[in-house]
């Protein structure tokens, strides 16, 4: 699966027009320099989690999106990422991803796979 989104929260950073392409345990990711073909684009926000985001976490994480509605799309992101660290929910090399969607203008967190 490939993805480019306006931010992409990604192991404890988060990038700006990105691409990533995403395949089991396995992303690569490198910043968009023109329209490549077969690449989903998500107008908001990718989030790139490990497997034990739960249900209450998205929950918290739907919350932290409709009290920060007026943010900038980026700081958003860079709050959603604090949340993750906080919680040690960062997608690592040994774990498997979970992506999640923030869609613009915030409408509902949304599981991706």
């Amino acid at each position: 699966m490939r993805i480019l989104a306006h931010y992409t929260v990604y192991k404890n950073e988060v990038f700006n027009l990105h691409i990533f392409d995403i395949a089991e345990q396995n992303i690569t990711h490198f910043p968009v320099k023109v329209e490549t073909a077969h690449t989903l684009f998500l107008q908001g926000i990718l989030i790139i989690a490990n497997e034990h985001i739960t249900e209450q976490h998205i929950e918290h994480i739907h919350r932290l999106i409709e009290d920060n509605r007026e943010l900038p799309l980026n700081e958003l992101a860079h709050t959603l990422n604090s949340y993750l660290s906080e919680n040690r929910l960062h997608y690592s090399d040994d774990s498997t991803p979970k992506l999640l969607t923030v869609t613009f203008p915030y409408q509902r967190i949304a599981i991706l796979k």
